[in-house]
């Protein structure tokens, strides 16, 4: 019986083992943390192109369906008029009977609309799907180091992502 308790008290692991471990982990973590943050930033502006497109893409969708033109308006700073809570913000909307209509209201973080080629930061959908005038926006990551462009076709309302400005 205490052959047993002999070899139960030998089981576990030592103090100079678990502190190994624990400094593999940290030496491991140290070296992914600027991997990981920007892996992250990449995928968040990604995600903000990729929301916009989208929202662009239901405006037309809702316009093709219901037969009723829908609009997209952009806000960026220097939309007028200017309110903190708006900038940042795409919407999708139609006018009824004098009053608007929201159907989808998308708000980006960590990410800056900058610019965009619409007259009144807005473009309009035909009921074929077409647009009422081409252009593009301008995404820019709030650091700077990163730009994503979303171009939409008049005549076709294809949206595409691009990575750069001049094309």
């Amino acid at each position: 019986m205490s052959e047993i308790k002999k070899n139960m008290a030998k089981k576990g692991f030592t103090f100079v083992e678990i502190m190994m471990v624990i400094s593999i982990m940290a030496v491991l973590m140290l070296v992914s943390y600027p991997i990981f943050t920007k892996w992250q930033k990449t995928f968040q502006i990604n995600g903000a192109a990729d929301e916009i497109a989208n929202v662009i893409r239901l405006a037309q969708q809702m316009t093709i369906t219901e037969q009723y033109p829908y609009s997209v308006k952009i806000y960026t700073q220097s939309s007028s008029p200017i309110l903190p809570e708006k900038i940042n913000t795409v919407k999708v909307s139609k006018w009824v009977s004098g009053s608007e209509v929201v159907a989808k209201r998308v708000v980006l973080e960590g990410c800056t609309i900058s610019l965009t080629e619409y007259s009144n930061d807005s473009v309009q959908f035909r009921t074929n799907g077409s647009s009422t005038q081409e252009g593009r926006i301008k995404i820019v990551q709030n650091n700077g180091q990163k730009i994503k462009v979303i171009k939409l076709n008049g005549t076709t309302g294809k949206v595409t992502i691009m990575d750069v400005w001049n094309i």
